[in-house]
């Protein structure tokens, strides 16, 4: 009788213990793709250290962020060109003789820690010629130029970062 009782009970310890097991291994996988999720912000900067004034993007995240697509909008009209932010900065009345543009294309990574130019002036150019365009790109209106981009983590999480919401959303 003992005998049955031990058998059981190391049977019954042995189950708990592999539930245990699985839901831990369950939740180190939910944490692994948390703690290297891409994190993206954009902004508006003049920043010493860089080389161009203007709006750049940058991973904050733990891990790399890869690109699937990038939509521009001017005034809530999307961009339609191969050259998205060189047509919106046309599109806001710049002078694109005095922009620098970067454009994220499908499959490009953002490192972690990495910022990228998307619509600028280099602060080397010629600054009489330039700086209309340099304060046009500063004052322009909230709203005026808008972008979404889609990236994915290393294990496939796919997110999207609204610029005028300044907010990425898991998809």
């Amino acid at each position: 009788m003992n005998q049955r009782i031990t058998n059981f009970a190391t049977v019954s310890i042995a189950l708990i213990a592999l539930v245990f097991s699985a839901s831990q291994l369950y939740l180190q996988r939910i944490q692994n793709h948390v703690s290297v999720e891409p994190r993206l912000n954009a902004y508006y900067t003049n920043e010493a250290k860089l080389d161009n004034e203007g709006f750049h993007i940058v991973n904050n995240g733990l891990g790399p962020a890869f690109v699937e697509s990038l939509d521009v909008m001017v005034s809530g009209k999307k961009v339609d060109a191969s050259r998205k932010f060189s047509e919106a900065g046309r599109l806001l009345g710049l002078n694109t003789e005095c922009l620098s543009m970067g454009e994220p294309r499908p499959n490009d990574s953002i490192k972690t820690g990495e910022e990228i130019l998307l619509l600028g002036v280099p602060k080397a150019g010629d600054a009489s010629k330039c700086a209309k365009t340099r304060l046009d790109l500063f004052l322009m209106k909230p709203g005026s130029l808008d972008f979404i981009i889609t990236v994915k983590s290393i294990y496939g999480d796919r997110f999207k970062y609204q610029f005028s919401k300044n907010v990425q959303e898991s998809l």
